[in-house]
């Protein structure tokens, strides 16, 4: 009988009980705050707020963005973009270095104006190939910019060209 009012009592312990409950919120406990008397005065440089920050966060307007809700378009879209790259890019002179339908990726900035900006080579074939491309990237007319609530914003923008060296 003992047992079995044990086995009850355990069961009953582990159901979960009816009714409400309160939650309350408890602030996190610094381990590195020194014990202070309650009666000591500190000055207010020494209250453990810390320094305000030396450097100011970058002002939202001059933050490039990876991604934003409407991305910048080349005027006649991503087809008219295809074209004008492939009518102005020369392949340079043959190298021992430039292997035939190799990807190379370029990435700039489409600032808020739509102005094509800070071109930069992220996968290269050969220093002559990359030399072209961002000579025609910087050919490139303004962008429609990308927007974020509506507002204009600088966005990255990382186009892939396929190049075929013959």
């Amino acid at each position: 009988m003992k047992t079995l009012l044990f086995l009850v009592l355990l069961v009953g312990g582990l159901m979960p009980l009816q009714g409400t409950a309160q939650i309350q919120y408890a602030p996190p406990v610094r381990k590195t705050a020194p014990e202070i008397a309650p009666d000591t005065v500190m000055a207010p440089e020494l209250s453990g707020l810390g320094d305000p920050p030396t450097d100011p966060p970058a002002a939202e307007d001059e933050r490039v963005y990876t991604y934003v809700e409407q991305m910048p378009v080349f005027p006649g879209g991503p087809a008219e973009l295809a074209k004008f790259l492939t009518k102005h890019y020369r392949n340079p002179p043959l190298d021992r270095n430039s292997p035939s339908g190799t990807k190379l990726h370029i990435r700039f900035i489409v600032d808020k104006t739509g102005a094509v900006r800070d071109p930069e080579i992220l996968q290269g074939i050969s220093p002559l190939h990359d030399a072209e491309a961002l000579r025609v990237v910087r050919l490139l007319p303004r962008f429609q910019p990308g927007r974020q609530n509506g507002r204009p914003m600088n966005v990255y923008y990382t186009v892939p060209l396929i190049i075929d060296a013959k």
